[in-house]
């Protein structure tokens, strides 16, 4: 019952939303209810983070999240893969006797390690979903292991077994163009510094795709001399590799549409 001239108390019905749900779409806050971020600490077993594509599912575990990535980036991962399987043949031959296959096989783990570090737009938000599941410890260990300063370790070490080499033995091979191919990449990692960034009368990319042709040729004529599977191989890989990357670089730099890297 109200009062006669009084306006009756609106009447809810079952359709009609209640009161809470009116104060959230107002954007309240409604006590004892926190409303949901959409970033949430996923990694510590929440629902995970919304990202705007929706790649990232918050169900979508470690693996999965690699074996995507590791879609992503199949071409530069396959690629370093069969280089490293090669050298790794050679290495088994030679043992501990410092010689190209090793420094190949450093050269096909900087190869993979930057397909992941220089990774795609589409390939960003996998990479950082995963990387954010890691524990710290293993995050600056990779960081430690994949970074600027170990990769340009990594090209002298394989410059320097493969010069090694070449000492042992003057006839052009593989060793040569694996010589050739490590201090083009140590030169393309310097260029990515801000002090040498601006070296590309030097270092641009049509001399590193004049160091790619002598390099496949350096490897071809050992491939040609011998068959069976071995580092010498894998040398032509890289060099066909450096050549198409460099191609493309020249490409872009020739068309002004990027940045000659």
């Amino acid at each position: 019952m109200h009062r006669r001239g009084s306006s009756p108390p609106p009447l809810l019905l079952p359709h009609q939303p209640s009161a809470t749900l009116c104060l959230l779409e107002e954007g309240q806050q409604v006590p004892g209810r926190p409303v949901r971020s959409s970033l949430t600490c996923s990694l510590e077993g929440g629902h995970g983070r919304t990202l705007g594509s929706g790649r990232v599912k918050p169900e979508s575990s470690s693996l999965e999240l690699l074996a995507q990535l590791c879609w992503l980036q199949a071409m530069p991962l396959a690629t370093a893969s069969v280089i490293l399987l090669f050298a790794g043949l050679e290495v088994a031959e030679v043992g501990l006797e410092v010689g190209h296959s090793h420094g190949l096989s450093l050269l096909a783990v900087v190869r993979g390690g930057r397909a992941l570090s220089e990774l795609q737009a589409e390939a960003k938000e996998l990479f950082e979903a995963l990387a954010d599941r890691l524990h710290p410890a293993a995050q600056r260990l990779i960081g430690i292991a994949f970074g600027h300063t170990a990769s340009l370790v990594a090209c002298a070490l394989a410059a320097f077994s493969s010069i090694l080499e070449c000492l042992r033995d003057a006839r052009f091979g593989g060793h040569h163009g694996l010589a050739i191919l490590s201090l083009a990449d140590a030169v393309h990692m310097l260029r990515g510094t801000e002090r040498w960034r601006g070296s590309v009368l030097l270092f641009g990319p049509v001399l590193s795709l004049s160091l790619a042709i002598c390099a496949a040729l350096c490897a071809a004529m050992e491939v040609a001399e011998d068959l069976r599977p071995g580092s010498h191989h894998g040398v032509a890989i890289l060099a066909v590799a450096h050549f198409a990357e460099n191609f493309e670089r020249a490409r872009r730099s020739h068309s002004g549409t990027g940045k000659a890297v």
